[in-house]
């Protein structure tokens, strides 16, 4: 069985395509091909399950091609393919603490590099110890005076989120499953296994995510509810409900008592950024 997983960066793609795999050993994993030739290459011929994770943004301008690939065209046959959505808010706090990563990697980072990291770690360490003290944007401001990039900008800039909810409900044309994150992390998972035709029996916490495994962070959905302030909800509730009508956006409270772990914020962002 050929199961191709959809979904956009930093929404559980790699958690929910290694689970797959778990689920249908023995089988083979890709990881983000991001063109049609690399489909068009395979051969129709291969035998045995293999679990492929593509992302959205690598083909969000090129619809064409992200029809290609789903439908099965260029000799390249696609048995399941399943889509992950994640609630924009926690997609905001995951793209967040991972951008200083990027930034790495596109060699974006100001001189002297270790401090500029230290600083920004320093920044999540006093929103750890005082969740309220500084809101999503205010990180943001603090985030482009150290990179100069405008993160706030990025973050809230959802129309390719609009697009791929859109497309994942409405324009595929084909038989597909769309799975919640929230739902995976929970280890609801009846609805999949039902669609693979396979058990899924691995608690998502337990996936071995291999070489993949700096990439796991909290493991858990709503986590925006301690990382926002009342600012951020301000802001963004009214943007989120013109540009994604979903009942889930109707529920903004904040925890009463907002905590933060290390573990998943400055540490994972020294780990991950690390130069």
């Amino acid at each position: 069985m050929r199961v191709l997983v959809v979904g956009k960066a930093k929404t559980g793609t790699t958690a929910l395509v290694s689970l797959i795999r778990q689920s249908l050993q023995p089988c083979d994993l890709v990881m983000e091909p991001n063109s049609v030739l690399a489909f068009a290459k395979k051969s129709q011929e291969r035998e045995g399950n293999e679990a492929i994770k593509i992302l959205w943004e690598h083909f969000r301008t090129r619809r064409r091609h992200l029809d290609a690939i789903v439908h099965g065209e260029f000799g390249f046959p696609v048995d399941k393919v399943v889509f992950i959505s994640r609630d924009a808010r926690d997609e905001m706090v995951s793209k967040l603490l991972y951008h200083a990563k990027i930034a790495r990697d596109d060699k974006l980072i100001p001189e002297p590099r270790e401090q500029v990291l230290a600083r920004w770690v320093q920044a999540l360490q006093a929103k750890e110890r005082d969740p309220e003290s500084i809101s999503l944007r205010g990180l943001c401001r603090i985030f482009e005076s150290l990179y100069d990039i405008d993160l706030w900008s990025r973050l809230t800039d959802i129309a390719d989120k609009r697009e791929f909810e859109s497309y994942i409900h409405h324009g595929v044309g084909r038989d597909a499953h769309v799975l919640a994150y929230e739902d995976m992390v929970a280890d609801r998972t009846d609805g999949l296994a039902d669609y693979l035709g396979v058990p899924v029996t691995v608690p998502t916490a337990d996936v071995d995510l291999g070489k993949f495994g700096h990439t796991r962070r909290s493991g858990r959905a709503a986590n925006w509810r301690s990382f926002f302030t009342n600012e951020d909800v301000e802001i963004l509730r009214p943007l989120l409900r013109q540009m994604l009508p979903d009942p889930r956006y109707d529920d903004w409270k904040l925890d009463l008592e907002p905590r933060i772990e290390p573990a998943e914020v400055s540490q994972y962002v020294a780990k991950i950024a690390a130069v």
